[in-house]
């Protein structure tokens, strides 16, 4: 469907109207550049209205004034609705006072003077039909990994308990580590979660027998850092890491990974790697299925 946004692009109203008329149902507006979720933009008959996606970053970025006074109204307006989505990008002190259920999570960055922490998105939930913030709850966050990594997942997951996705993202310019451990930890206190989703995540995670792998790997790897066995010796430990998180976070069903690297598994060469894929828990044994896709330059 047409992008709402910009309220007075006429074209794509009527395109829309018209696409109304014939039948066409709108489960998942997105809203760019948004002046204001006003009533020109959401006052439509989108009775299967279920998911609205807001662009906010050009009003942080240009520090404009955002509010939601339309919250209350919109969502009783459309009972199907049960999620909104922010894409924010914020940092700093977060200049994000114009959403109220943040409230808890910025008292708490502040009080333990975590500046660096910066959120790319977040989504909010709605338990039942509510008509107020406070019935809606904080069901996904995307936090950017920095160096104090696991004290901002210590004080989502105090702010947000309730939140069901977790999306964790690196660069390859980023060179500090963290201790398997501490990152388990943290993640534990999300009891309600079920998705995480790590970008480039594992390879700043701190092996505690950097030259020995945790089990045999079949085939025998190569003896020469060849793109294959480079390859191989980073799936091998990620497999690992997630093994250790699937049995500590006993609420956790599926694993995102995309990782991706130089030579070995923390360090920087010609050889580049790519592993990403789904991967699944089962509910008893916690054990993971399916399986990694890996690929290198070669192969590209």
């Amino acid at each position: 469907m047409p992008y709402a946004n910009y309220p007075t692009d006429l074209a794509k109203r009527e395109l829309l109207t018209s696409c109304l008329t014939q039948g066409m149902q709108v489960t998942h507006l997105t809203v760019l550049y948004a002046q204001e979720l006003d009533e020109k933009c959401w006052r439509q008959d989108y009775k299967d209205l279920r998911m609205i996606t807001i662009d906010i970053r050009s009003k942080l970025l240009h520090d404009s004034p955002f509010t939601i006074s339309w919250f209350s109204e919109i969502s009783s307006y459309y009972p199907n609705l049960h999620k909104i989505q922010f894409v924010v990008y914020s940092d700093g002190d977060l200049n994000l006072r114009c959403l109220p259920f943040l409230t808890s999570f910025i008292e708490r960055s502040r009080h333990q003077q975590l500046e660096d922490i910066t959120l790319k998105e977040l989504a909010i939930s709605r338990a039942s039909r509510p008509s107020s913030c406070q019935d809606f709850y904080v069901s996904k966050v995307t936090v950017v990994a920095q160096p104090s990594l696991i004290e901002h997942l210590s004080v989502l997951s105090a702010s947000f308990q309730d939140t069901e996705k977790l999306t964790i993202q690196s660069t390859q310019n980023n060179r500090f580590e963290y201790d398997i451990d501490d990152l388990i930890n943290a993640l534990a206190r999300f009891k309600s979660l079920q998705l995480l989703r790590s970008w480039d995540l594992f390879r700043l995670l701190v092996r505690n027998k950097p030259e020995v792998l945790p089990f045999t790997p079949f085939p025998p790897l190569e003896s020469t850092l060849s793109p294959k066995r480079v390859g191989v010796e980073a799936e091998y430990w990620v497999y690992w890491f997630v093994n250790q998180i699937a049995l500590s976070v006993p609420s956790l069903q599926v694993l995102r990974v995309d990782e991706n690297g130089y030579g070995q598994l923390q360090s920087r060469g010609r050889t580049r790697w790519y592993l990403d894929g789904w991967l699944e828990v089962q509910a008893e044994s916690r054990a993971i299925i399916n399986a990694l896709e890996l690929f290198d330059d070669e192969m590209l």
